[in-house]
């Protein structure tokens, strides 16, 4: 925003301008609060990952829509047109934090569902994964404790800002508000609605509530204590 100017430096004010003036400041204020909150609700509003995503909507280069492919939860997925028309199968073979990896056992074709990169990489024959089509939009079921990659967190007096986030092997980085990663933890367990992580260096364990949406923490074998308020979870 640009910064206001004040169109009388020195000088005399009436009281209607300094009534102005405040107006202006208040509004101003009022604005800064409200991207604050927008802030924060597009944060709540967690991307799908690989672990989460249960459909992706295909474009070609010219942004026209073709179909899609959908999870039915069993290890297949649908091939659907843009009608919503079934056109075959896939299975899955695997799927890590970022991707779902399908094939087509009739034609012994492969599909790659790369979500940060928005994109459907495919291949037959052997031959080597290729980009084919972009992915216009994704959708996922709201995380579960077994599925959950990352959850960002905010302090009960809204001053401290940070993020629990999975990486491989087990482990997870805490980053402070500005991404820097701080402490490093080891993944105890997972359940419905929980995953329990364990910092070796302090004997720290942190819980992950997402029935409760709060994060606790404690030192191995001393109570619990409520430590932050999830904000985003995904």
């Amino acid at each position: 925003m640009r910064q206001q100017t004040d169109p009388h430096p020195g000088g005399h004010r009436g009281d209607g301008t300094a009534y102005l003036r405040h107006a202006l400041v208040a509004l101003l204020l009022a604005f800064a609060l409200l991207s604050t909150l927008g802030a924060g609700a597009a944060r709540a509003e967690a991307q799908p990952t690989g672990r989460t995503v249960k459909a992706v909507f295909l474009m070609n280069q010219s942004g026209v829509l073709l179909g899609s492919y959908r999870s039915q939860g069993n290890g297949t997925w649908l091939i659907l047109d843009k009608a919503g028309k079934k056109q075959g199968k896939l299975r899955e073979i695997s799927r890590d934090n970022n991707s779902v990896y399908l094939s087509e056992d009739q034609s012994g074709a492969y599909v790659l569902l790369d979500l940060p990169q928005r994109m459907m990489f495919y291949a037959e024959g052997g031959q080597k994964l290729q980009p084919l089509f972009t992915i216009a939009w994704a959708e996922a079921d709201p995380p579960t404790g077994h599925t959950l990659t990352l959850v960002e967190y905010v302090s009960s007096d809204g001053k401290s800002f940070g993020s629990f986030r999975s990486q491989d092997g087990g482990k997870w980085a805490e980053s402070d508000g500005k991404g820097q990663e701080r402490f490093y933890f080891v993944e105890m367990g997972r359940e419905k609605t929980a995953v329990h992580l364990l910092d070796r260096s302090r004997g720290l364990e942190v819980h992950i509530d997402l029935k409760g949406d709060v994060i606790t923490w404690n030192y191995v074998g001393k109570q619990r204590l409520t430590a932050y308020r999830i904000v985003t979870e995904q």
